[in-house]
């Protein structure tokens, strides 16, 4: 068919001009703005969640990942005198934000009240509109068939399977490659997971090597409950990343990560993310009941400081000490043995400095940013950020040191937190014990240094990677590491 008869080329929006879905992303966009309310709407019907996720949540269209070869065959087909319509199942509502983003649509058609404008539905109205073969229709998807089937020219944005579907009415079949795709790979879900972010669930063989119950049972519902943790920061991961969205888009160095970046469809993130925690949960089912309460816990707390005290960095910080020492309780009832709060406390402190390390370099990175931006209002809050922190992390750091001397010198104290109030929920009745306590003295001068040489890498902005992740990767923590484990042994640990 020429030309001439062509009276407009019409694009799809979701997938197509949009390497996205527009749905997902106002659905989770009024997510991470704090808003519950669109997990009800879902129970509404399809329609009704449409209109009022795109009536109620506004998107930057600036920061979306568009498809610029769509964009370029539309300016093209202007140029030559053609028409551009946008026809698309996402409500009249975003549509119509998209028609006024762009300066060459000529019209739009789009899902209203009364009809979901997908498949069948868009190809009636298409001919109602410009005839029976007398449009290029651009589709991605395997609704788009039916309106090929009435076009007279086909773009299929997507690949060589696909294009085999759209059967015109005599015109061309034009295949351009899509943004994103609908079916991840294992590489991109790995990379979804962040495995980097997970060391610190390592936490949970805590217990076990400080016991001496070296049996192959213990190891293995260690690293099954390592395992379950795992899942479960995997598939928080993924969660932020599509909470965070715009946030990521207008960071030079986020701007590409997969999701932000368009390269798979954000359904499919969500998909992964409750698959990961699903999976997480019943591995946690199987391990007890005590274990599966404590996860219930980290879940929610995970959660709370992912989106809630993010704002606050002390709250963060604390937040993130709790988790931590939560996945170390979980490791007592798995081997049996009875609960330690001292060593819980002194997890909760060691950790929770470990935090306002990493917070704090964030923070100088940002303090930087600030200066050379020349925004001063911002710089000063930054400037007084920090300062708290300091004060955060040398807190922690006093108090894990008044730990170890307490639980050496006070002897009631001593008993409170080595077999009072703890977890009694095992079968062996062992209070913590060492038969040589004085030795534990010898960790101070070795915590002062491990915190005092972070703290000067934190200050000039150095840790820019998960604390954990980051001691990992550092031989001087490992060094450390390996003395307060022989501090540990050779104070005479014994089953606790």
């Amino acid at each position: 068919m020429s030309e001439e008869k062509i009276k407009a080329l019409v694009l799809d929006l979701d997938g197509t001009l949009l390497g996205t879905d527009s749905l997902w992303e106002l659905f989770f966009k009024a997510l991470s703005d704090g808003r519950w309310s669109p997990l009800l709407w879902l129970f509404c019907g399809r329609l009704y969640f449409k209109r009022k996720l795109a009536e109620s949540t506004e998107l930057d269209l600036d920061l979306l990942p568009w498809n610029e070869e769509v964009i370029t065959l539309a300016k093209e087909y202007q140029e030559k005198g053609g028409a551009v319509w946008l026809a698309t199942a996402a409500h009249h509502a975003m549509a119509a934000k998209v028609f006024n983003r762009f300066d060459f649509f000529t019209w739009f058609l789009a899902t209203n009240e009364k009809v979901n404008l997908r498949s069948e539905a868009k190809a009636r109205a298409l001919v109602e509109w410009h005839g029976e073969g007398k449009f290029i229709y651009a589709g991605d998807s395997g609704a788009d068939p039916p309106v090929w089937r009435v076009s007279g020219g086909a773009v299929v944005v997507g690949d060589e399977r696909l294009a085999k579907t759209a059967k015109p009415i005599g015109g061309e079949v034009t295949v351009i490659k899509p943004v994103g795709t609908k079916r991840p790979t294992l590489g991109m879900i790995v990379k979804l997971a962040k495995p980097q972010n997970c060391l610190q669930n390592a936490l949970v063989f805590v217990p076990l090597l400080m016991s001496l119950l070296y049996f192959a049972k213990n190891f293995g519902l260690a690293f099954l409950a390592f395992l379950g943790f795992s899942l479960f920061t995997a598939g928080g991961n993924v969660l932020g990343e599509l909470y965070s969205l715009e946030r990521d888009r207008r960071d030079p160095e986020k701007k590409n990560r997969i999701l932000a970046a368009g390269r798979l469809d954000l359904s499919r993130g969500g998909l992964i993310s409750l698959g990961l925690a699903l999976a997480g949960l019943i591995l946690f089912a199987f391990l007890g009941r005590i274990s599966f309460i404590l996860v219930i816990f980290v879940l929610i707390l995970t959660y709370l400081n992912e989106h809630i005290f993010k704002k606050s960095p002390q709250a963060w910080c604390v937040c993130f000490a709790f988790i931590n020492a939560f996945v170390l309780a979980s490791g007592y009832p798995l081997i049996n043995i009875l609960a330690s709060l001292w060593m819980i406390l002194l997890a909760f402190f060691t950790t929770a400095a470990l935090g306002g390390l990493e917070m704090l370099s964030k923070l100088v990175i940002k303090v930087n940013e600030t200066a050379q931006s020349l925004n001063l209002i911002e710089n000063k809050i930054c400037i007084k950020s920090v300062r708290k922190m300091t004060v955060f992390i040398l807190f922690n750091v006093l108090l894990i040191c008044s730990l170890l001397l307490f639980f050496n010198v006070a002897g009631p104290l001593k008993e409170l937190l080595t077999s009072k109030f703890v977890f009694n929920v095992t079968k062996h009745n062992i209070a913590f014990l060492f038969t040589n306590p004085k030795t534990l003295f010898l960790l101070i001068p070795i915590i002062f240094y491990f915190y005092i040489r972070l703290y000067f890498k934190a200050s000039k902005g150095r840790i820019t990677k998960p604390i954990f992740f980051f001691l990992v990767s550092d031989w001087v923590s490992w060094i450390c590491l390996i003395l307060v484990s022989m501090v540990f042994w050779a104070s005479g640990t014994k089953i606790f």
